[in-house]
């Protein structure tokens, strides 16, 4: 993407981090999202545009961008000017530079070198190498369980590396001391950056992080010695050692050393070391089950030969780790299309384990013998294949040598026939011929000769490396047999290339492994458009590749940033793409278990339309979640119980304010609020008890409507009749009644007329038992004042009339 006009315009600079001729870099914010970036500005000071430098820069800069690898910076944009400048905009990263780390212990650092081999190695996939390694160019960023490294100082060589060979404008010259001894002019062999110069550098830095000494460097046979302690906290110091001595060779095609030997060496440590995060990218399971066509066969599958069935039988491998304290990468399957393999170790520089597993009793050339996996996890050592070759013929050539022997001596016991006369020929002098002049041994140059052994050792890898060394000037002395083998293994390099890439694309798509995916699509990316000219297949498997690999990156982006609701977006997009890659699914659940927990302490503070809604995410994008559908019911239903709690507040309040406290009260009396209502619901209680004490101030009134007679005759009932007032509303009139000489009194409850508050006692001889008794009246209005007619100390008293039989005692 070419930009004309100035970033000042797009992003707002706050800080100027660095500035000098050739580069730029300023701190900023983005305008959408409002986080820190990171803007960095190039310049080269030729007088025209180079398109040869616009396109290297756009290219590696748009791979990194695609491939977004865990140990590099987020690329938010990037492009060229027609003024010779080019800029970059990634993430701002907070972090401590490695070096200022202080006491910085093995097994800290060991896991963040090993994030940074695994990342490179990935890029270098893609034919795109960094070139300006150092300690400085590296930061380490802390989050809550683990430790990221993260390289910085990408670009710089991809725009100013095409402009001179030897030092790169706007690289420090601390920088300078960790690159490679080609890429500044100092060997004689000037080449261009590649996987031997990055190997260089990264090791070069890893001895200094560690604190090792290098003893001969500069020379082809350097020693790398780390300190006793250093030693003593590694649990495999001596391969690390040699590993790294052997990327550190002055000549490139020296190097024996690989990403695969060097990360190997440096994973030996994980499960020595306790409470390290061994996981630098998120693709790891405990056990993956992989299902493999015969020519995606892993690394640890045995090759079945035709006595073991059908050729095109698919073959099913499960890979564990024998060592690690947590799951196993499943992007470590590694296929073996075409004899690929980047894992492949190179024997010369791994030593053996040390106890190694004996052979076989009887071998034939028909089944080849796969070295078992140590304990430990330790790599195994790759088997001398044409060895195991010569072995049988040896064995051939001494049974038939035995034959011979056998039949020449039955010859010479055989009974010699009766004696014959014999005539004796005289011997003729016969000229001697001189023996043929042997030729002398064709000298060849040792990096074919190397790559060759690689290539039979199937480490395509480490062959290309070595053939990217051999330079121009040494390609003019070979002879026409060495131009034709190096030609040659080109031809069968690119076309391995090309045929791994296509295979790591399509086990990426069916297994569900990012890193065969990253690998598969920068290899393919840099394909010729020959190589796809006859491959319709092959296009829709790379846009597949590359939106997987773009909603990989969103999806972790979202979920470093606990966006919940955009890690179930991009989750449910991922496992549409790759429904066998495992971390989508791990982080669909956190984020679906973290809202549900934020949903649930809503619904417990009565927020229902808060604890509805942050359940929405989960209903857009994993409808079917078990317990989602029984969360949203209960929801709904105390919602609605909640409305129609409030409806009868609203209405107990209504009826009070129209001059019923009473009935508004009755109203409250049968509802058992939820949580969001108990205080409105109290409250309401309170303000219709006011207003009802408001109204019934005074007590209530209780009179005689008529004035009853207080003789009355035997066998009569005597009748009482009353009137009741308040000033606003009587709950209840009783009657208190005793004979006389009783203890206590009875009640009676009246039937008050509320219209006209008249109610009526009728007390009969079944109550007053034809003799004298004693009588009170007491009314109550809503506020519970009391109002009587006599008392308990002053009642009524009501006797019964005596006549003549009474005197005379009848």
């Amino acid at each position: 993407m070419n930009h004309s006009r100035s970033f000042f315009d797009v992003y707002a600079i706050t800080t100027l981090l660095v500035s000098s001729p050739q580069r730029t870099i300023y701190r900023s914010v983005e305008p959408d999202s409002n986080r820190d970036i990171v803007v960095k500005l190039l310049t080269s000071n030729v007088t025209s545009s180079d398109p040869i430098l616009h396109d290297r820069f756009l290219r590696d800069i748009g791979a990194l961008q695609l491939l977004s690898l865990p140990a590099f910076p987020e690329i938010l944009n990037f492009g060229v000017a027609g003024d010779n400048s080019a800029f970059m905009v990634m993430e701002w990263i907070d972090g401590d530079n490695i070096s200022s780390l202080a006491e910085i212990q093995p097994d800290r650092i060991i896991p963040l070198l090993a994030q940074i081999t695994e990342s490179l190695e990935t890029l270098a996939m893609g034919g795109v190498y960094h070139d300006n390694l150092s300690p400085d160019n590296i930061l380490v960023q802390t989050r809550p369980d683990h430790e990221v490294a993260k390289i910085l100082g990408f670009g710089t060589t991809a725009f100013f590396s095409e402009i001179a060979a030897g030092t790169v404008p706007g690289r420090s010259t601390g920088v300078e001391r960790f690159i490679a001894p080609e890429r500044l002019g100092a060997s004689e062999n000037v080449s261009e950056a590649g996987v031997l110069s990055d190997l260089y550098s990264l090791a070069l830095v890893t001895v200094d992080i560690l604190g090792g000494d290098i003893s001969d460097l500069g020379s082809d046979d350097p020693e790398v010695r780390f300190p006793e302690d250093i030693r003593d906290a590694l649990s495999n110091a001596e391969v690390l050692e040699d590993a790294l001595s052997g990327a550190l060779a002055m000549a490139p095609d020296k190097r024996q050393t690989t990403y695969a030997i060097l990360r190997n060496a440096l994973e030996w440590d994980y499960d020595y070391m306790e409470g390290v995060d061994l996981i630098s990218d998120p693709d790891r399971i405990s056990e993956t089950l992989v299902e493999l066509p015969p020519q995606e066969r892993s690394e640890c599958s045995t090759p079945a030969s035709e006595e073991d069935g059908d050729p095109g039988e698919e073959i099913t491998t499960v890979l564990k780790s024998p060592g690690l304290n947590g799951p196993i990468d499943e992007d470590l399957i590694q296929t073996d299309p075409g004899g690929f393999n980047p894992n492949k170790t190179d024997p010369v520089f791994m030593p053996p384990p040390p106890n190694p597993p004996e052979l076989p009793k009887e071998q034939t050339p028909e089944v080849e013998a796969v070295p078992q996996i140590q304990e430990g996890g330790r790599p195994r050592l790759n088997f001398d294949r044409r060895l195991l070759l010569w072995v049988p013929i040896g064995l051939a050539i001494m049974v038939i040598l035995g034959i011979g022997t056998v039949k020449l001596w039955r010859l010479a016991l055989r009974p010699q026939a009766k004696s014959q006369p014999t005539a004796v020929v005289q011997p003729t002098a016969v000229p001697r011929v001189p023996a043929p002049e042997i030729p002398a041994e064709v000298q060849v140059h040792p990096g074919l000769a190397q790559a060759d052994a690689l290539l039979l050792e199937d480490d395509v890898e480490g062959a290309r490396a070595i053939l990217s060394a051999i330079t121009p000037e040494e390609i003019e002395l070979f002879s026409n047999e060495e131009v034709e083998s190096f030609n040659a293994m080109n031809n069968a390099l690119e076309g391995s290339r090309f045929d791994a890439a296509v295979a790591d694309l399509k086990g990426g798509l069916d297994h569900g492994s990012i890193r065969m995916l990253k690998r598969g699509v920068a290899g393919v990316l840099r394909a010729n458009p020959e190589d796809l000219a006859d491959r319709p297949d092959i296009p829709p498997m790379l846009k597949k590749g590359q939106n997987a690999l773009r909603i990989h990156a969103l999806m972790w982006k979202a979920h470093e940033s606990q966006d919940h609701r955009l890690v179930l977006e991009q989750c449910s997009a991922m496992i549409e793409v790759l429904p066998k890659y495992s971390t989508p699914f791990q982080f669909r659940e956190e984020a679906a278990l973290a809202l549900e927990n934020v949903s649930e302490q809503a619904f417990e503070a009565g927020h229902y339309d808060q604890a509805r809604g942050t359940l929405s995410p989960i209903t857009t994008y994993w409808p079917d979640r078990e317990g989602l559908s029984q969360r949203l019911s209960t929801i709904e239903n105390t919602k609605q119980e909640l409305e129609d709690q409030r409806t009868y507040i609203a209405e107990a309040l209504a009826i009070s304010q129209a001059g019923d406290p009473e009935a508004g009260l009755a109203i409250l009396e049968g509802i058992t609020p939820v949580a969001m209502l108990q205080r409105h619901h109290s409250e309401a209680v309170t303000l219709l008890e006011k207003h009802r004490a408001e109204l019934d101030a005074q007590p209530p009134e209780v009179v005689f409507k008529l004035k009853p007679q207080i003789e009355f005759k035997k066998k009569k009932t005597v009748t009482i009749q009353l009137i009741v007032t308040d000033d606003h509303l009587v709950t209840g009139v009783s009657a208190y009644l005793k004979a006389a000489g009783a203890n206590s009194y009875s009640k009676i409850n009246l039937n008050l007329d509320p219209a006209t508050g008249s109610c009526t006692l009728d007390i009969g001889p079944e109550t007053h038992n034809n003799d004298d008794f004693l009588l009170y009246v007491e009314a109550v209005d809503g506020s519970g004042h009391t109002g009587r007619l006599a008392s308990p100390q002053a009642p009524l008293e009501f006797k019964r009339k005596k006549g003549l039989k009474a005197l005379f005692g009848k």
